[in-house]
């Protein structure tokens, strides 16, 4: 209890503890759980007889102790008037004894007063009975008197007494009458407790060797030769075993070895065998049962079982390390028949046994049994899909990773299987709470080494979360972290342990998952890479192969997407094939594959020109938008590309009813209500195209102008190739005008790019070296055409893509740094890094406007830093940014460093 006074000092005045009588101590139970839990088991004379303990304990610290009567309503009007929300708190009850009149009782009273409990007429034959063993005591002689009553042979009972020779001292039987009070309503204990009573009398009185002789021969040559039955007993069952498990044993056979393990289990309590011996029995036993139900899958065999581990739980027994253990026996008998269980009729039966065995033990050892209670639940959501099943098990799964004194080991596996059953939750009723309490939890036990299975199952979790939780919220910053995961899995798996084929697989999907935001040529080459490994190191008849030959595919195609030679369309289609012939008829992954295969011809009839590519590559399209589901990202991909192939087809037959049907996707595209941003201005662009075909030209250039126009907004890339077309679109019809606004916008983007992408160095190459080639080839045209001064503007754009090549770029940057910027270099790296990572933006539309926001004031952020920096910045860097190049005023003040409005 809580002492009013502090005990830590060397000697204090006076020492006074709470108390509450019969009355008030009842209704304490059913006022606060954690007070009834505290008393499980025990009564108010097991209570009064621990505060008189308390105070023994505490008598060498006070010079006068008393012991205070609580009255429940009085404390209760105090917790209203000091506004303490929380009744049953030791502290609060510490303070109230400070603060309050209560009457309280002086301690000790003198041997033959009444005592201070108010129920007893002499202290000396109540409370102070127990004078000479203290509270402390008295539970580390329970405890190993438990230990001796659970020894599973009577040499392990001897080996227990030499070694704890407290057992042989008075106070033990002090202790062993207060058990045998407490357990007068339980048979099999109080039988235990009586055995262990004699046994440790006897010893004392002729010596323990002379006591556990004497007690074997009693058990051997008494009874009229019943240990020849228990030998014959022990053989039947040994026996029974060896012909259950030969190669033709069957059901049969099974039936016997339950039966002699129950013939056994009675003749030990006949016998009065020790506890221990009585107990492995019982427990050889149930593990018969749970194996006849794994071989017949009967119903009526799993709750035989069931309800003979339930019996054997709800035997009440004392709380002790070794029957904790027991119980946990239990639960694994009960965690191995979930397992076995395929019907959902078999899981409603378990559940209820175990929500039963949950409901008769004490508070204490509930534990054990929450963790295949939670399971089953899991179970059984996952047959029928029940969300109140998959509410329940996150429940106890929240309960027993907050167990305190959890096996750092079995701690591990509990928040596990809390993260998947909050991921499963995720996947039901999509929602981020419930995937940052996943991560959360995992990441709370991040282990330092990786011993086990359990702790590379945790990582591997905690990646596969985090990229989850990217494609809802779009932070990069969660692909760094699942890849540092997954790494960290392959790093310090065995080399060939089973877990490699995996770690490669969700290490090289989370590469391409941060290519597709990032687009960094590495991440694609290391995706593919350990994709392929891990399609090697996959058993052919592996059910998961399929899934890792469809990564592959998906991870061949987008790098077709990057570079179209000849070699990487072969690798892809190969791919593409391969998965198709591994992916079962009934996955819905199956609908990718045509639109791949859309893709990589397109990208072939672009490279040789067979136009029967292109032919084959418009049906395939159409063959994926029928099987994919409009709200699948590569649905919107699928459209646009099919969009292409028919204007290319156009162009080639002039069929009107492709250009009708390419005009018809790209609106469709544009039109959806969940289109993105960053995809955004690529279709705009599709649809500008198809109209300028269509001859729509005021449709068309307002789409132009509107691509142009929003330069704060996402997919720079798709702007400046809107830009391109744009240009040559209009030189085409001779519009000038239209012409040179195109070049404007085109140039005013290149500027934009050029900043975030000049110190990206090897980040960007690829990005600056194709958008280079494609502004030098616009230049090209254009300056063959008569009076358009705009190929100017694309040269310079041609240099600015030129400059972020990383030799260049580099070079300006450290020379730079050099002259004593360094600090405006790296705030220049940082301020561009952030607005490259939003420059592909994953947020939606409906969050349009707050996207806008970041991406204005970052840009903001980039020009006040440019502007603070002291006077134009040196060569190469002012060449590249002041429009030195340009004898051209208009274009001088476009390629300045702040940006026009």
């Amino acid at each position: 209890m809580t002492e009013a006074r502090d005990p830590s000092m060397p000697r204090v005045r006076q020492l006074t503890i709470w108390w509450l009588p019969r009355e008030e101590f009842h209704r304490a139970r059913d006022l606060w759980p954690q007070f009834a839990a505290e008393w499980q088991g025990q009564d108010f004379t097991d209570y009064c007889r621990r505060h008189d303990g308390f105070l023994r304990e505490l008598a060498a610290v006070a010079e006068n102790t008393a012991i205070m009567r609580v009255d429940l309503d009085a404390y209760l009007r105090w917790c209203e008037d000091s506004a303490v929300n929380d009744p049953w708190n030791r502290d609060h009850f510490s303070r109230y004894v400070n603060d309050s009149d209560d009457p309280s009782v002086k301690w000790p009273p003198r041997p033959d007063d009444p005592c201070w409990c108010g129920y007893g007429p002499a202290y000396s034959s109540c409370c102070g009975a127990l004078l000479a063993v203290t509270p402390s005591r008295q539970d580390q002689l329970t405890e190993v008197l438990f230990e001796l009553m659970s020894a599973p042979s009577w040499q392990h009972a001897r080996a227990l007494v030499e070694r704890h020779r407290m057992l042989l001292e008075d106070d033990v039987e002090i202790v062993l009458s207060i058990l045998h009070r407490r357990y007068e309503n339980n048979p099999d204990t109080l039988r235990a407790v009586r055995a262990a009573g004699e046994l440790l009398s006897r010893c004392r009185e002729i010596g323990l060797y002379n006591a556990f002789d004497e007690l074997l021969d009693w058990k051997v040559s008494s009874t009229n030769g019943l240990a020849d039955e228990l030998v014959r007993a022990v053989s039947e069952v040994h026996q029974a075993h060896s012909r259950s498990t030969a190669a033709d044993s069957g059901a049969n056979e099974l039936a016997a070895l339950v039966q002699a393990h129950r013939d056994l289990v009675a003749l030990m309590d006949t016998l009065e065998r020790p506890a221990g011996e009585r107990r492995q029995a019982r427990r050889m036993f149930l593990l018969a049962l749970v194996r006849r139900y794994g071989a017949t899958r009967l119903i009526e065999h799993m709750e035989e079982a069931a309800s003979a581990v339930a019996g054997s739980i709800r035997r009440p027994n004392g709380s002790t390390t070794a029957l904790i253990r027991d119980l946990k026996d239990h639960a694994a008998l009960l965690n191995l028949l979930r397992q076995l269980t395929r019907q959902p009729q078999s899981l409603d039966w378990l559940i209820e046994i175990i929500n039963g065995c949950v409901q008769d033990v004490p508070s204490q050892r509930r534990l054990a049994l929450l963790a295949p209670l939670a399971d089953a639940y899991f179970d059984r959501f996952q047959h029928w899909g029940n969300r109140t099943d998959l509410d329940r098990a996150i429940e106890l799964h929240e309960e027993l990773s907050r167990a305190p004194d959890t096996d750092p080991q079995e701690r591990l596996l509990r928040v596990n299987q809390l993260g998947m059953a909050l991921y499963a939750r995720t996947l039901h009723t999509p929602n981020v709470r419930d995937l940052d309490q996943a991560i959360r939890a995992l990441e709370a036990v991040r282990p330092s080494s990786l011993v086990s299975e359990e702790h590379f199952g945790l990582l591997t979790n905690l990646g596969i979360y985090l990229r989850l939780r990217y494609k809802v919220m779009g932070r990069t910053g969660d692909l760094d972290a699942a890849i540092r995961s997954h790494e960290r899995v392959l790093r310090e798996g065995p080399p060939g342990g089973k877990q490699r084929p995996f770690a490669l697989n969700n290490l090289g999907v989370a590469y391409l998952s941060r290519y597709d935001r990032l687009e960094e040529r590495e991440d694609l080459h290391r995706s593919i890479a350990l994709i392929e490994e891990s399609v090697r190191e996959t058993p052919e008849d592996s059910p998961v192969l399929w899934e890792r030959l469809h990564n592959l595919a998906l991870a061949r195609t987008a790098y077709v997407e990057e570079d179209s030679d000849s070699a990487n369309l072969a690798a892809a289609t190969a791919a593409v094939d391969t998965a198709e012939a591994k992916t079962p008829r009934d996955s819905p992954l199956r609908a990718y594959l045509p639109a791949w295969r859309s893709v990589l011809l397109a990208r072939r009839y672009a490279l040789l020109g067979e136009a029967s590519d292109n032919d084959t590559s418009i049906d395939a399209g159409e063959h994926a938008l029928s099987a994919l589901p409009v709200g699948n990202p590569l649905h919107k991909s699928t459209v646009n590309e099919l969009a292409h192939a028919l204007m290319c087809r156009f162009r080639r037959l002039g069929d009107p009813g492709d250009l009708a049907r390419a005009v018809e996707l790209a609106e469709f595209a544009v039109a959806q209500p969940k289109s993105r941003w960053p995809d955004m201005p690529a279709q705009l662009r599709t649809l500008a195209m198809a109209l300028a075909l269509a001859e729509e030209a005021e449709r068309s250039t307002g789409l132009y102008r509107t691509i142009c126009a929003h330069l704060d907004r996402g997919d720079l890339q798709s702007r400046f190739a809107a830009a391109c077309d744009w240009a040559m679109w209009a030189s085409a019809g001779g519009n000038e005008e239209e012409t040179a606004e195109a070049a404007r916008g085109a140039l005013h983007i290149a500027l934009l790019l050029a900043r975030i992408w000049l110190p990206a160095g090897e980040a960007t190459a690829h990005r600056s070296q194709r958008t280079a080639q494609t502004a030098g080839a616009v230049r090209d045209h254009l300056s063959q055409q008569p009076r358009v001064p705009a190929a100017h503007d694309f040269d310079v754009a041609h240099s600015l893509f030129i400059a972020c090549s990383p030799q260049i770029g580099e070079a300006a940057l450290c020379e730079l740094a050099d002259a004593g910027e360094a600090t405006f270099v790296e705030r220049y790296r940082t301020a561009a890094g952030r607005l490259r990572l939003l420059e592909r933006s994953s947020l939606d539309v409906a969050a349009l406007a707050g996207n806008e926001a970041v991406l204005a004031r970052l840009w903001s952020e980039l020009d006040t830093l440019i502007g603070e920096f002291p006077g134009v910045p040196p060569a190469p860097i002012s060449s590249l940014f002041t429009g030195s190049q340009s004898p051209d005023p208009g274009a001088a003040a476009w390629c300045g460093w702040s940006r026009s409005p």
